[in-house]
């Protein structure tokens, strides 16, 4: 049987074929460049119909704007964990102008307060310690006047140690580049002696909800000691490598406080509110350098969580 522009056959297995039927279902290169021109003109509704302008006008009526914690890792390049550096530039602007931008420790202390939130808050954080944190970043978050808290694992500060997942990514051929220095301890104090915060990734990046206690606790304990002995003593925040729902249980939580530290963050997507558990504060990934300005933007405005994120997904 033969239609106008199309040929159907009986296959092998006794299913049909469709050959010139792109109307009908499209090559998969085609779908793909369909479901990305889809999600980026929901992400344009999702900032621009009006929603979010009325949603943050009724919370700062309430006193209780929101409260946002994203995170990067890399600043220079692009990949999954890297953003270009431009990139970050204009999400340190859109930062700047929408939101007040505190570090992590300011920001526990203004919510602990119970004074009304009158104007959202936003915290950049950043994990593991590579060297264009200060190199890129840095400069960029100054040029913005945007504090940031950077989470670090101690035992590759200063060394040519190559996190796991970079192997990882390495060996898959999905990182930017092979080349990813650590910082020194000499950037730290810099940037700590500029307003940033320095904060504890573990040692060696050990995944907290995989150890055993023994390890958990010496993760912790040594990496706060190291920090505070190298940088002052004052009060440190920790961050779960990975941070996912298996790697930050009650029982690492427990023995991140027991450490000594005032509070934890996770890659669990969401904002914060004044009664969240502080050793297992939620964030939001905005350093994925193959997100658009878009995606980025209505990331921090929410629609990475709950229902819109599932249908994106989807």
């Amino acid at each position: 049987m033969q239609t106008q522009g199309q040929t159907v056959s009986d296959t092998a297995s006794g299913s049909l074929h469709i050959a010139g039927a792109w109307d009908v279902y499209p090559p998969r290169s085609a779908r793909n460049t369909l479901r990305k021109a889809a999600k980026q003109v929901l992400f344009f509704l999702y900032l621009y119909c009006g929603w979010i302008q009325l949603r943050d006008l009724v919370l700062c009526m309430l006193g209780r704007s929101r409260v946002v914690i994203v995170y990067y890792h890399r600043v220079g390049w692009a990949d999954v964990l890297s953003k270009p550096a431009g990139a970050f530039r204009d999400d340190m602007q859109y930062l700047a102008g929408r939101y007040e931008c505190l570090t992590l420790k300011d920001m526990v202390e203004r919510i602990h307060s119970r004074k009304p939130i009158r104007r959202s808050i936003a915290v950049v954080t950043f994990d593991d310690g590579y060297r264009d944190n200060f190199s890129n970043a840095f400069p960029e978050l100054l040029r913005a006047g945007v504090p940031a808290t950077f989470f670090v694992s101690t035992g590759f500060i200063g060394t040519q140690r190559t996190f796991p997942h970079d192997v990882r990514a390495l060996s898959r051929g999905t990182a930017a580049r092979a080349d990813w220095d650590k910082m020194s301890w000499d950037d730290l104090r810099k940037m700590q002696g500029a307003g940033m915060e320095i904060g504890s990734h573990t040692v060696d990046h050990t995944n907290m909800g995989k150890s055993d206690e023994a390890t958990m606790l010496a993760q912790a304990t040594e990496s706060l000691a190291t920090l505070q002995r190298e940088l002052g003593k004052q009060d440190r925040s920790f961050c779960y490598p990975w941070g996912g729902p298996e790697d930050t249980g009650d029982r690492s939580a427990n023995i991140v406080r027991q450490a000594g530290y005032y509070a934890a963050v996770t890659t669990e997507p969401g904002t914060v509110s004044g009664n969240d558990n502080l050793m297992k504060l939620r964030r939001i990934d905005v350093g994925n350098g193959h997100f658009t300005r878009l995606a980025t933007r209505a990331a921090i405005e929410g629609c990475g969580c709950g229902w819109l994120a599932r249908l994106l997904h989807w």
